[in-house]
């Protein structure tokens, strides 16, 4: 599969639009058309394929410190697990959903975790009871992350998959700004149909790479109080 670099997307709208030497569209505003186009073919991914963007990293964890920040890529706040594991003690650290329990955590109970969003700090994850060790890797965070934004010529795009919409993307803005903002058009048949492949290629992913199913665990999930949370 090819993988384009920010020039070569640029070029080829350019060549297909034959807008080189002209200055009806400058590098800002394309770069502009660009990123528009990349974040709805990320609202795309989010839609069919969550799972392309999932990644994890470690929370550095700070003895007496219950404040963290998130990991600065993730999508949304879209966290789908965090884990414990110091080598003889593992778990997952759990939601915790009842703010009743709060008053009730011990220091000594296993992690859990509330997002809380903060007036000054934004959006941060906060744990129960707060860290007893400093550590770098005992927790990891699963999330689901932004997809990176083109800003110099050299970026390449972390969807191949999407690279003819987003240039059709990218056609239909340039050429809705010829007609003028009061005779824009809706997206034209090429962008729709180069959408339409798009979805076909995620859900043929999503085909190959999902194929187990998960069992059934909300049976046990509704007696998951705090009390009944330990190692395991």
């Amino acid at each position: 599969m090819t993988i384009w670099t920010w020039a070569q997307i640029k070029e080829k709208v350019a060549n297909d639009l034959d807008l080189n030497g002209e200055v009806f569209v400058g590098d800002e505003e394309l770069l502009g058309y660009g990123n528009a186009a990349l974040e709805e073919a990320e609202k795309e991914v989010m839609t069919l394929y969550s799972k392309y963007f999932e990644t994890e990293t470690n929370l550095s964890l700070v003895s007496g410190t219950s404040v963290y920040a998130l990991p600065t890529d993730i999508y949304a706040v879209k966290i789908t697990l965090i884990q414990y594991s110091d080598g003889a003690t593992k778990y997952k650290i759990r939601p915790l959903k009842n703010l009743d329990e709060i008053a009730f955590v011990q220091e000594n109970d296993a992690y859990r975790y509330r997002i809380i969003n903060a007036a000054a700090q934004g959006f941060r994850i906060k744990l129960y009871p707060p860290s007893r060790e400093t550590s770098t890797s005992n927790v990891t965070v699963h999330y689901l992350r932004t997809v990176a934004r083109f800003e110099d010529d050299a970026d390449t795009l972390e969807i191949p998959e999407a690279a003819q919409f987003i240039i059709q993307h990218m056609k239909d803005a340039i050429l809705n700004k010829e007609v003028g903002p009061t005779n824009s058009t809706p997206p034209s048949p090429a962008l729709e149909k180069q959408r339409e492949l798009f979805r076909s290629v995620l859900g043929e992913m999503k085909d190959d790479l999902e194929n187990e199913i998960e069992p059934d665990t909300s049976f046990y999930e509704e007696f998951d109080s705090y009390d009944l949370i330990g190692d395991y």
